[in-house]
């Protein structure tokens, strides 16, 4: 089920600075992500995802944008670079 990061936040009772300190990352970081001043890093959200226990692609501000990163960011080796950070946020090899 798609939330946004401060609904997943605010259901898991969390505050910000919880959030934050959870996850590994300053709770200004955490603020202009919620408030969409700031797009996360794939590392940066693999730890918040990681904090709340939820997939990045169930995060709303996440799938945006690793679904936007995807269509921009092209690889010119072997696999395209989105498809190894996406291997990378959720632990699997998408090879076939």
């Amino acid at each position: 089920m798609s939330k946004t990061l401060r609904q997943w936040r605010t259901s898991q009772l969390k505050s910000i600075r919880e959030l934050a300190s959870d996850a590994g990352i300053t709770a200004k970081t955490l603020t202009d992500i919620e408030y969409g001043r700031r797009h996360p890093t794939y590392g940066t959200m693999k730890m918040i995802s990681n904090a709340l226990n939820v997939s990045p692609h169930d995060i709303e501000e996440f799938a945006r944008t690793i679904e936007a990163r995807g269509r921009y960011e092209g690889g010119t080796q072997g696999r395209d670079p989105t498809q190894r950070r996406l291997e990378f946020l959720i632990g699997a090899d998408l090879r076939r």
